[in-house]
């Protein structure tokens, strides 16, 4: 174990309310799929495929959540050496302190995330496998960084996320400590 290093741990109460949440989200799904449901407004077949995708998209995040919950593993370790990012359900990589361009705060869908700007996004993609890979690269183009941190599954607000991480950075002079905000 690193002597200078801060674990944030996660919420096994908001683990489980996220794996109810999508548990039901999947029953309403197959309801979907078998023609339970109906409506005035979509055809059988518009509904078919909706509840296809709602099976897929929630089955996977609930099957991602239980792993999670299954591993007790931290959800940031934060030392002199970097970020180990186990904060979302489906992902897990190690960040060094000399791949970060730039940390900020941005809000997507009224969920704030830290963004992490890298110099070298490979040496985080050869980290995690094609799906992760291909969602990251998604969340680059669209929101100009592959890597985030959420706080979906832990109890401390953002900003003190972000303080704590700053703190953590290994000071090796003034002007180069610094992780810009963009």
């Amino acid at each position: 174990m690193l002597e200078n290093q801060v674990i944030i741990t996660k919420n096994a109460r908001k683990q489980f309310l996220l794996l109810l949440g999508s548990t039901l989200f999947v029953i309403v799904s197959v309801y979907m799929i078998n023609g339970n449901i109906e409506s005035s407004r979509y055809s059988p077949e518009f509904l078919y495929i909706i509840g296809i995708i709602g099976f897929l998209f929630f089955g996977l995040a609930g099957i991602s959540i239980l792993f999670s919950l299954a591993k007790f593993s931290p959800a940031l370790i934060i030392n002199e050496q970097g970020i180990k990012n186990h904060s979302s359900a489906g992902s897990s990589y190690f960040i060094t302190w000399d791949n970060i361009k730039s940390l900020r705060i941005i809000a997507i869908s009224g969920k704030k995330l830290i963004a992490i700007k890298l110099k070298d996004d490979q040496k985080v993609f050869e980290q995690v496998n094609l799906i992760t890979r291909f969602l990251m690269k998604l969340n680059n183009r669209f929101y100009g960084s592959p890597a985030y941190i959420t706080t979906a599954m832990i109890d401390i607000k953002i900003e003190t996320v972000l303080k704590t991480i700053r703190d953590q950075k290994p000071r090796k002079s003034a002007t180069k400590n610094e992780i810009p905000s963009d």
